[in-house]
């Protein structure tokens, strides 16, 4: 992952907020080696900050044996399947 400080005035919206990026310091994440520019994205300063605590929490909980039940099906699937209230 590259990560780069940018001070250019943005007007699209931070995929982690969905407010508006307009003259805020922004910090632009990716993309990965494997594909182009289009999968770069640009983040608000403290929310790129919060998206790194993010993935560190979601590697360590995969690391932890979580990947499958705490990440991967969610992501497809919801939670709902996995929640049981009357525990």
């Amino acid at each position: 992952m590259s990560t780069t400080e940018s001070g250019r005035e943005a007007t699209a919206d931070c995929p982690w907020c969905g407010e508006v990026r307009a003259g805020e310091r922004t910090v632009t994440v990716g993309p990965p080696p494997h594909l182009g520019e289009a999968h770069a994205f640009e983040f608000h300063g403290d929310c790129f900050e919060d998206w790194r605590a993010f993935v560190a929490r979601a590697r360590h909980l995969a690391s932890a044996g979580g990947r499958e039940t705490l990440l991967s099906y969610p992501l497809e699937h919801g939670v709902a399947e996995l929640v049981d209230d009357e525990r």
